[in-house]
């Protein structure tokens, strides 16, 4: 009996470990739109260049090397200016 419950604790702890980050991966967060990448880190959001602040725009534009008009957007309030100065922090959508 001791034998099955720590091969059970085993397969728990690593599903719960990889399982996540196994369904996430196939997620763009765009569901009409197959051309985007993903967001990897949580508080990343996928966006369109098009659709971001007029501030924001020239960063998502330099950090877009796949030029497909998509970017990984994180808001920081309070923190600091980010890296576009405007309380975000901006990555390509690829990795």
């Amino acid at each position: 009996m001791k034998s099955f419950l720590a091969k059970f604790a085993a397969v728990a702890v690593v599903a719960a470990v990889a399982l996540p980050g196994v369904a996430s991966a196939s997620r763009n967060g765009n569901d009409n739109d197959n051309e985007a990448g993903r967001c990897t880190g949580t508080p990343f959001k996928l966006v369109k260049i098009s659709e971001l602040d007029s501030a924001e725009k020239p960063r998502a534009t330099k950090v877009d090397r796949n030029a497909n008009g998509f970017v990984c957007r994180m808001d920081i309030p309070g923190h600091g200016g980010g890296n576009t100065g405007n309380n975000s922090n901006i990555k390509d959508d690829r990795l």
